[in-house]
């Protein structure tokens, strides 16, 4: 008899983005391959989101609607209700190639593979964004990677290629659900508004630890195009260096590490440190960036941020006279 349950689970939260969503929708439903579900999570939104898509007649549209908790919980509450042996992770405002799940399907299924990523564009952007003829892309290949097939690359260790480089967004991937499942899946305490831990870069928290298997692959073609500009998705850089820092704390303190990726992320997280501490010298109050010295003079801290502090004290002293 036949599995009942598809191939892929398509993870798809949303928020007041009904001037895309028809669009994103029906460009997953017209897919080549079709053995999925698309499970699209109305995070409270305040349009008539949820007049959309109760408006799409497919079996393989399945709306939720839920109180808003931000983007990582609503894929989290996405995947509670998945069936799918792959989950494919899409948002609201990114369009895949047609040919994009067919892709996934045959590099799964030939390589065994339990993470996948491929290459995207930017709208508004004429090449991709991990383009296998530039220097910076060339050498990350050479020395974590090896070519397969065409356009196609093996990684034995994704996570610390993706220490040094983190091209990878969350619309040009896909993890079986075994190896989510064993990874611990989405966090309940990342980007969760209810225990106060939002955030910025949380998506890179999925990311990072589904990195973590000798079994990885990226498509070096372009199968996405995501839709919105610009190298940094926040408009705050501190704010993602932050989040950056905590989520390789965590995986440092709560993921099965090897010695070499241990030694990769304590040396990430001092770097994050540093780079927060010269940020907030010069880019907030001195009094926040004297409290995050304060708070982390235990770090590695660069000289430069040592002298920061008596700078930053005769700022404070002189405000207060």
């Amino acid at each position: 008899m036949k599995d009942a349950s598809p191939t892929f689970s398509i993870i798809m939260p949303t928020y007041n983005r009904v001037d895309l969503l028809g669009e994103v929708v029906h460009n997953v439903l017209d897919q080549t391959f079709s053995d999925f579900e698309l499970i699209v999570v109305d995070d409270g939104s305040t349009d008539n989101t949820w007049d959309v898509l109760r408006g799409i007649s497919d079996p393989r549209l399945k709306p939720i609607r839920q109180d808003n908790t931000r983007h990582t919980q609503a894929r989290r509450n996405a995947i509670a209700h998945a069936s799918g042996r792959i989950l494919a992770f899409c948002d609201s405002d990114d369009v895949w190639r047609p040919d994009y799940l067919a892709t996934l399907e045959r590099i799964f299924t030939l390589h065994h593979a339990d993470y996948v990523f491929t290459n995207y564009r930017v709208e508004g952007e004429s090449g991709s964004r991990i383009d296998p003829e530039t220097p910076t892309v060339q050498n990350w290949l050479r020395a974590f990677a090896w070519p397969m097939e065409e356009d196609l690359y093996w990684f034995d260790d994704l996570y610390s290629a993706l220490i040094e480089w983190q091209p990878v967004f969350t619309s040009c991937q896909a993890i079986t659900k075994a190896h989510y499942d064993a990874i611990g899946g989405i966090s309940e305490k990342i980007n969760n508004r209810d225990l106060g831990t939002v955030m910025t870069s949380e998506d890179s928290h999925i990311i990072r630890r589904s990195a973590l298997t000798p079994r990885a692959f990226f498509y070096s073609d372009s199968m996405v195009t995501l839709g919105r500009p610009g190298n940094n998705m926040s408009a705050s850089f501190i704010s993602n260096l932050k989040g950056g820092r905590f989520i390789l704390q965590d995986i440092l303190n709560s993921s099965s590490l090897t010695d070499a990726q241990k030694s990769r992320t304590v040396k990430a997280i001092k770097e994050h440190t540093a780079q927060i501490a010269l940020q907030s010298y010069y880019f907030e109050p001195p009094g926040r960036f004297l409290k995050f010295y304060v708070k982390n003079r235990k770090s590695s801290m660069r000289m430069k941020s040592h002298l920061h502090v008596l700078l930053a004290s005769c700022r404070c002293l002189s405000r207060s006279r």
